[in-house]
């Protein structure tokens, strides 16, 4: 055989036996790897609950317009917020923590046009800034269907007569984290309920002879709801001067129609106590504005106003009689006597009598 043959055949097999090697390898080589997966988190089950654990303090700072350096000390809640997504419940706290925070420095800020001496005297001759802290309550914490509101109240002095009492709220949907509008429960304005609510609140005729209801309502500053309707906060007195003082009202889900509420002749009948009226005049015939009752006495009734919930008040000589209420309105008796809604009754919380119509 020619040598180059022998040479090319002896190359030929060892090429031949190098590919069979490298095709089956040491066999040790690592198994191709298996592919990962990343475990989803479990589904948080939805039963909003809202705790206010305690509270903590952020420094807000301007200089005013003297130059004097002003530190204010504001508190806000701590809130713990379980049974929804841990994302949602984040977004809720920061957004409590924020819109109070926010606000009074906003609010901080307007007092640069003022200037504020009696910072400046207690801090000159020194590069030390005028402190102050503000003081803060929680009007409100609670879950209302899908919802969640946090309420809180803020006050602060700058100077002797640089008062600002502030109110926030912050509502949520807790299933969805959007944030709710006063507008998707009630519109205050639009609403008889509110203006009828208002009305009927104390000290609003005492104190806010000089607005109407509509123009209150306008500037309501917070909200939240619960299972009786929307409570509307405002911030009274926010300075010296006088202002309305009327700082929270209930506006019930439902009341009666305007045109069912009733009037000082709707009391005209005879009444009867029930058997467990703690006080029992005995029975009475009422034509307004005089009730004769069995023992000949007769008292005179002066014709009150619609009560806010459904009834219309009277007094008698130094104190009040009674409210009455037409069939249909449940009172709230606090366990006194037992309510009959199914009758025109006439109660009185403070001496606790009760009157059904016969």
């Amino acid at each position: 055989m020619p040598r180059t043959r022998t040479t090319l055949l002896a190359l030929t097999f060892a090429g031949v036996l190098a590919l069979g090697l490298a095709g089956c390898g040491s066999g040790t080589e690592d198994p191709a790897p298996s592919p990962t997966t990343t475990p989803t988190p479990e589904a948080v089950e939805f039963d909003p609950r809202i705790e206010v654990t305690g509270e903590a303090t952020t420094v807000l700072e301007l200089t005013d317009a003297d130059g004097t350096d002003i530190e204010l000390t504001t508190p806000y809640p701590d809130v713990a917020v379980t049974g929804v997504e841990p994302d949602i419940a984040d977004a809720f706290t920061s957004d409590v923590t924020d819109n109070l925070t926010n606000r009074v420095d906003e609010q901080l800020q307007e007092y640069t046009e003022l200037g504020i001496p009696e910072c400046a005297d207690e801090v000159a001759g020194t590069d030390d800034p005028c402190l102050r802290e503000a003081t803060f309550e929680v009007e409100h914490a609670d879950v209302y269907e899908d919802y969640g509101t946090v309420a809180t109240r803020t006050s602060f002095t700058l100077g002797s007569r640089d008062r600002n009492n502030q109110v926030h709220s912050v509502t949520t949907n807790l299933r969805t984290d959007e944030t709710a509008e006063l507008s998707e429960f009630l519109d205050p304005v639009g609403d008889s309920r509110a203006v009828r609510s208002l009305e009927a609140a104390e000290n609003w005729a005492l104190t806010c002879g000089e607005e109407t209801p509509e123009e209150y309502l306008a500037a309501v500053k917070g909200f939240y709801p619960s299972e009786n309707g929307v409570t509307l906060l405002w911030s009274p007195n926010p300075t010296y001067s006088a202002q309305c003082q009327v700082d929270e009202v209930l506006v019930p889900w439902t009341m009666p129609e305007e045109s069912e509420q009733p009037t000082a002749a709707d009391v005209n009948g005879d009444w009867c106590p029930t058997e467990d009226s703690v006080t029992d005049y005995g029975c009475a015939t009422i034509v307004f504005p005089t009730a004769t009752f069995d023992d000949g006495s007769v008292w005179n009734l002066y014709g009150g106003d619609d009560s806010g919930d459904g009834g219309f008040s009277f007094s008698t000589d130094g104190a009040p009689f009674g409210t009455y209420y037409p069939a249909g309105i449940a009172i709230d008796t606090a366990g006194t006597v037992a309510d009959s809604p199914d009758h025109d009754r006439i109660w009185s919380s403070q001496s606790g009598m009760m009157l059904v119509r016969q």
